[in-house]
């Protein structure tokens, strides 16, 4: 199956870090680029259907111009990129385009400064991981290493680690990827013997092929130590698992992406849970 990067595209700063990223790895692993962007259409109410078509046509057009124009300047070679306008609801295009014959990784950039950034993250960037469940590559604005050498992944022994998904991640980027560091917060509430058995237990899978390992924060400093052992590694990636805690508890989930991706400026990839890998 033929692996086809969609990058949501809205021509902020942020866009441009997507879109050199979604590239990067593109070349790499010989995956085409389809751009999407979802323009504004304004019609007035009284507007009859053929006029709100020509409308709407015209803003397609001049939307994807504008695609390629971005595109244009920010790749040297557009050969195997595409263009979408959606017109409709943002994710009944994705709706759509999951069910075409690819392997898909959405992409999508992180938005946010100074207070704003801790209290709300784009709304576009959290829909897309709340409800897609393909997988899902956060981009930070800030610069980061675009050639990783390690996968960081957080798991929890409660929730089992969709191993397919990542599995198929480790084929694409090939012999690139040298160390798989399997990372986990245990708090009072989990069973630490449960926990390290589980780590121990992935550590051994994965260990005959990568320079495999483990690391755990515990007590009170946890997540600050989590933060500060990923601000002090820049060769790698993030990844954690739809639908496991570290997602859908909100206050660890802005904790998560805000420091530790946005500050610790690493791309975050959030792996589909154990449904059809390309779902909404």
């Amino acid at each position: 199956m033929k692996t086809r990067f969609i990058v949501l595209i809205d021509f902020s700063s942020y866009s441009k870090f997507e879109l050199q990223l979604a590239k990067c790895w593109g070349d790499a692993m010989g995956a085409d680029l389809l751009l999407l962007h979802q323009p504004l259409v304004f019609a007035p109410a009284l507007t009859d259907i053929e006029t709100r078509d020509e409308i709407v046509q015209n803003e397609v057009e001049k939307a994807t111009a504008k695609l390629r124009s971005f595109a244009g300047q920010h790749l040297e070679n557009t050969s195997r990129v595409t263009y979408r306008v959606a017109t409709e609801d943002l994710f009944l295009a994705l709706s759509e385009l999951l069910r075409e014959h690819y392997y898909n990784l959405i992409f999508v950039g992180l938005k946010g400064t100074g207070l704003l950034k801790r209290i709300f993250l784009g709304s576009t960037a959290i829909k897309v991981i709340d409800q897609v469940n393909v997988p899902t590559v956060a981009v930070p604005r800030h610069p980061f290493n675009m050639s990783p050498e390690s996968f960081y992944v957080g798991v929890n022994y409660r929730y089992p680690l969709n191993t397919e998904a990542l599995d198929k991640l480790l084929s694409l980027f090939g012999d690139r990827i040298k160390n798989i560091k399997f990372i986990s917060i245990i708090t009072e509430k989990d069973s630490r013997k449960l926990a390290i058995e589980y780590l121990e237990d992935l550590e051994e899978q994965y260990g005959t092929q990568w320079n495999a390992s483990y690391h755990t924060f515990e007590g009170d400093d946890a997540f600050y130590e989590l933060k500060q052992y990923m601000n002090a590694r820049t060769d790698g990636v993030l990844l954690v698992q739809r639908g496991t805690r570290s997602l859908t508890d909100q206050l660890f989930r802005r904790f998560f992406i805000n420091e530790l991706v946005y500050d610790a400026s690493v791309p975050l990839i959030v792996l589909p849970s154990w449904l059809s890998p390309n779902s909404l």
